[in-house]
């Protein structure tokens, strides 16, 4: 579960603003981007940012949150959905392939 990740009890996270739980903490681009996004999704609309977060040991990891909106009955938002995807990997691949793709250019000339 997520609360694994950063070795966190339920108790340390109840009543905190999400973007200032420990997996944004002293990442102040990502905890703006996390806030603006929320913002967004509290309207209704589901929402994707990617921002890196911090995991146990003070790893780092990049991720994709994407937050739904729940609608009751008469459509209101009543809570927000929140689910996140470590890309790390896939963003290591995608700028290694990239670099690949420019030494080629370069022998190509």
């Amino acid at each position: 579960s997520a609360l694994r990740t950063i070795d966190a009890a339920p108790e340390m996270l109840l009543g905190r603003p999400f973007p200032e739980t420990p997996w944004f903490v002293n990442l102040p681009g990502a905890q703006l981007r996390v806030q603006q996004a929320i913002v967004k999704a509290a309207t209704g609309v589901q929402t994707r940012v990617q921002v890196d977060q911090y995991l146990r040991g003070g790893h780092r990891a990049a991720v994709d949150l994407t937050i739904t909106p729940i609608h009751d009955g008469a459509g209101h938002v009543t809570m927000l959905l929140v689910e996140s995807r470590d890309i790390s990997d896939r963003q290591a691949v995608e700028r290694a392939l990239s670099e690949t793709h420019r030494r080629l250019a370069l022998a190509t000339r």
